[in-house]
């Protein structure tokens, strides 16, 4: 196994009543880039059975992520700590500092003793830990280039609050409460309004206060951004034109239906289009997708769930998106033989998706799907599809689907076809045989 091969080192702690003896020395033989350690209650495997040379072994083999899962109280002695104590040991001696890092039950004295490995560490996730500023202060003291943090444990605010304030260099920072992180931006902004934070991601949640305009005007790299609007919400989704740089990733979910594409969503398309590269919408009235099409040339995951659309009668053309790899359009509108989408938009959306390796599409009208489908073989038989699921899509035969699903060159996995009234169940049922002689 080749040094680059071993990216990842992972000790897990199983309350097991079975035992499993693993040879060490196998490891050498994986092409994987996961090496698992099982520490079982009634057997615990210890540095004491990794010897030395095998630990000297997975350094040597490019190490560079190391997660640990292990409850302290569970186990007699400090055998899981001697175990990442000589590790990091190794680490330090080997000059090889890892790039991230997984804990469970985390204590300011089990930093202490991993440091000479965290110096260089970018990813940091703890979970079922209690923590208090004490552990981030010493972290900020030995972590200056952390990106990512990931916290699944409870966290005071004020602990929320030093983190936001003192990590200059933070991308991502998420807690295991929903509103968490946002509404303390929020709060940090009002005391003093010229709080800013390198967050580049963030999710918004509209709780204990939460505005938009806030969270926005205080991310100064701000390129990805998840907005939950609850019931009693109206934001001014135009705020997001205000954010310092364009927008790669969008997602807006919201929990009523009174928002609508025209009115609320589609100057930020427009504004942002250009450099997203995911677009999830959820339950928006009236989208209109040729917009979407126009404004968003490189768009690769597009998502929109519970939408109703209408038909774009502007006469421009619309490009095709070559980059698109994720494409799900899904409605649970009772009339959803009214929810047609435009031929230009089926062409635009898959005659030259190559790329695309999953597609999902449920409540439709199928009239200009099926058209369109006709014109996209002419072109390709989605080379690259692995998952394809297809529901309440009326017009559309089994036929009209041949190409796709039985086409013998692409790497389809899954293929879920359920309640479309003009797929014949015996046509179905035949197919089935067949993929399963395969």
């Amino acid at each position: 196994m080749c040094a680059k091969s071993l990216q990842e080192l992972c000790i897990k702690a199983l309350a097991a009543d079975n035992t499993i003896d693993h040879d060490f020395d196998a490891i050498s033989g994986l092409q994987q880039g996961q090496i698992t350690f099982d520490i079982l209650r009634r057997k615990i495997i210890t540095y004491k059975n990794l010897k030395k040379h095998q630990i000297d072994g997975l350094i040597s083999k490019g190490l560079s992520q190391f997660k640990v899962y292990y409850n302290w109280i569970d186990y007699p002695g400090n055998y899981g700590q001697d175990l990442i104590h000589e590790i990091v040991k190794t680490l330090g001696a080997k000059k090889c500092p890892l790039r991230k890092f997984c804990l469970s039950q985390l204590s300011a004295c089990d930093i202490n003793t991993l440091l000479p490995a965290l110096h260089k560490v970018r990813k940091i996730a703890i979970c079922n830990s209690q923590l208090n500023s004490d552990v981030f202060k010493v972290l900020l003291k030995h972590c200056r280039d952390l990106r990512h943090l990931k916290l699944r444990c409870d966290i005071e605010e004020d602990v929320i609050d030093f983190i936001l304030t003192e990590f200059k260099s933070l991308n991502s920072f998420t807690t295991s409460k929903e509103g968490q992180v946002d509404s303390a931006i929020c709060r940090l902004k009002r005391l003093d309004p010229t709080f800013s934070s390198s967050l580049n991601e963030i999710k918004v949640h509209f709780m204990h206060g939460t505005t938009l305009e806030e969270v926005i005007s205080s991310l100064q790299e701000l390129k990805s951004i998840f907005v939950s609007v609850p019931d009693d919400s109206m934001p001014d989704f135009r705020c997001l034109n205000t954010a310092k740089s364009r927008l790669h990733e969008l997602v807006i979910t919201v929990e009523h239906e009174e928002i609508v594409y025209d009115a609320h969503i589609s100057e930020v398309i427009q504004y942002h289009g250009a450099t997203l590269s995911k677009l999830y919408l959820e339950l928006i009235n009236d989208v209109n997708l040729a917009h979407i099409i126009r404004e968003c040339p490189n768009v690769k995951d597009l998502h929109l769930g519970d939408c109703s659309y209408t038909l774009d009668n502007t006469p421009l053309s619309l490009k095709p998106l070559k980059k698109l790899t994720y494409l799900a359009i899904v409605t649970e509108d009772p009339v959803y033989l009214n929810n047609i989408i435009g031929e230009n938009c089926w062409l635009a959306l898959l005659g030259e998706a190559t790329n695309l390796y999953e597609l999902t599409l449920s409540d439709l009208n199928g009239t200009s799907l099926q058209s369109a489908l006709k014109e996209v073989y002419k072109r390709h038989n989605f080379p690259a599809l692995r998952h394809f699921t297809i529901s309440k899509v009326n017009v559309i035969t089994l036929t009209d689907l041949f190409p796709m699903i039985e086409y013998s060159d692409n790497p389809l996995r899954w293929v879920t076809i359920l309640d479309c009234v003009d797929i014949d169940k015996g046509e179905l049922k035949s197919y089935a045989k067949r993929v399963n002689k395969k």
